[in-house]
């Protein structure tokens, strides 16, 4: 989920997630989810042509958030469980509220190219289906 306008953020190439678990809604179970994410230092409502995408490099401090919202079944009309990586509930929306992490150098295990356990796209996992198309790279002719 991405708030605002800037939508593209959640589509290929800026995100993708792959996710497999073995337990039905109200069960007890592992879930195992893959992601990665773009971070931009400006994702604006123009479009992803206009998007300025965050040059990772080792010792950079960025601001990142990340919340996970359960709901036990598919009918629960409440979230059952909130859990973020902020000293505070209420983080999003406030960059001030997020949580600083220092861009580190690889270890040497970790230096190759990094593979996915799981097939990226949602296809083979419950409840998949097809990917997303990517996002747009320019402006829509006028």
């Amino acid at each position: 989920m991405e708030w605002g306008c800037p939508q593209y953020g959640v589509d290929a190439p800026y995100s993708q997630h792959a996710y497999n678990y073995s337990f039905k809604p109200g069960e007890s179970g592992k879930l195992v989810l893959e992601f990665y994410i773009t971070p931009f230092d400006y994702s604006g409502c123009e479009g992803p042509w206009r998007a300025l995408e965050t040059q990772l490099t080792e010792n950079k401090l960025i601001g990142m958030g990340l919340g996970i919202i359960e709901f036990d079944g598919p009918d629960a009309k409440t979230r059952s469980g909130f859990w973020n990586i902020s000293h505070q509930q209420l983080w999003y929306g406030d960059a001030s509220l997020l949580v600083g992490f220092k861009m580190m150098p690889l270890e040497p295990q970790f230096q190759k190219t990094v593979e996915t356990k799981l097939p990226v796209g949602n296809e083979g996992f419950p409840g998949g289906g097809p990917a997303r198309p990517p996002a747009a790279a320019k402006p829509p002719a006028q």
